[in-house]
């Protein structure tokens, strides 16, 4: 009768007891174990390999190449910055003249034949490259759609027309316009896709890769993607700015602020030379004030560059900075008395304390 517990540790157990009946069984068990460990590595061995097989074929998939490659932006970049050097020459003084005819409330005459347009077949074959101001401004309203299907959620602007008067919410108190130019380039200034560019996979992996290899082409196209996305962001952000400079709304806005910014600094002159005292608000002016809140001598700060998101921070940090140092109480060399919040000057401390 074969006893069930006379195996492989039953044996083991009597090894280290010192009854093995004799040194051939103790070389038999050495060698099974041996065997055990030979087969345990090489089922780990084959199960890595498969395992690694598996993801070399993903990037494979992932790195085949696609109808939209990387040429295919460079591409896009390039005309894209010769279609801004060409549209900003081509937004001529008809341009402006038209917008102030139409923000004096004057008849705007229909738009000459530019005889420097091309032909219909250069036309055809860069679209891009001759068109006005709005025609190409209306092909890069695709853009908030694409923005939508990758996930966001944002309402994003959009140019509007040229029967937009008004610039920016300030200089509409009564709300006739729904759309301002100032919130199109305040988005489109600083604008960050979410598109993950996954289709950008220049990097080809070798015939045998090893997983160095694929490690590294990984990291390559992720760079790859990484600088395609900031390019991509480049060329919209340059795009609004270059508009920003030349469009003529911009510049009727900014030609209205200094007319205004110029009578308000006169006056306020005026006030202070005849010993009036007290300071003119600039919003009884029509004058739109930045986030700063302050009056300066330079009137670009004034007259409405759109900020980004990091000058709004920065700006916000200031005011909450000069207001901690207004709450600031600070303590006085005398008899250890503290002076009341606010900076004070030494005169004041002087008169306070009895020290003249």
């Amino acid at each position: 009768m074969v006893d069930h517990h006379d195996n492989v540790f039953g044996a083991l157990s009597r090894m280290m007891k010192g009854t093995m009946p004799n040194l051939n069984i103790t070389v038999t068990f050495c060698v099974f174990l041996v065997v055990v460990a030979l087969v345990w590595n090489l089922r780990k061995q084959r199960k890595g390999a498969g395992r690694r097989s598996s993801m070399l074929g993903q990037l494979k998939a992932n790195t085949a190449p696609t109808s939209q490659s990387p040429e295919k932006v460079d591409d896009y970049r390039y005309e894209s910055q010769l279609g801004i050097s060409i549209l900003m020459q081509r937004l001529t003084q008809e341009d402006e003249d038209r917008y102030a005819a139409l923000a004096r409330g004057e008849s705007v005459p229909p738009r000459k034949k530019d005889p420097s347009m091309a032909s219909d077949q250069e036309k055809e074959q860069h679209p891009l490259l001759f068109c006005t101001a709005e025609e190409y401004i209306n092909r890069h309203q695709t853009s908030p759609h694409d923005e939508r299907r990758w996930g966001c959620r944002d309402e994003l602007p959009e140019y509007g027309s040229h029967l937009d008067i008004f610039w920016c919410r300030g200089e509409d108190p009564e709300r006739r316009q729904t759309k301002y130019p100032a919130t199109f380039y305040e988005c489109w200034c600083d604008f960050e896709t979410r598109k993950d560019f996954a289709w950008v996979q220049p990097h080809i992996l070798p015939p045998e890769p090893t997983l160095l290899d694929i490690r590294h082409t990984k990291r390559q196209n992720e760079l790859a993607q990484e600088e395609s996305r900031s390019t991509y962001n480049y060329i919209i952000q340059s795009t609004a700015k270059a508009l920003l400079d030349k469009d003529p709304r911009y510049t009727i806005y900014k030609r209205r602020q200094t007319q205004l910014l110029d009578g308000f600094l006169k006056l306020q002159r005026e006030r202070q030379a005849n010993g009036s005292g007290g300071r003119l608000d600039p919003r009884h002016f029509g004058m739109v004030m930045t986030s700063s809140g302050r009056i300066e001598e330079v009137h670009e700060d004034l007259v409405a560059r759109p900020m980004n998101k990091k000058e709004r921070k920065r700006l916000k940090k200031q005011k909450e900075r000069e207001e901690r140092e207004a709450k600031q109480v600070r303590p006085a060399d005398h008899g250890g008395r503290l002076l009341e919040p606010g900076p004070a000057s030494v005169a004041q401390a002087r008169r306070r304390f009895d020290l003249d």
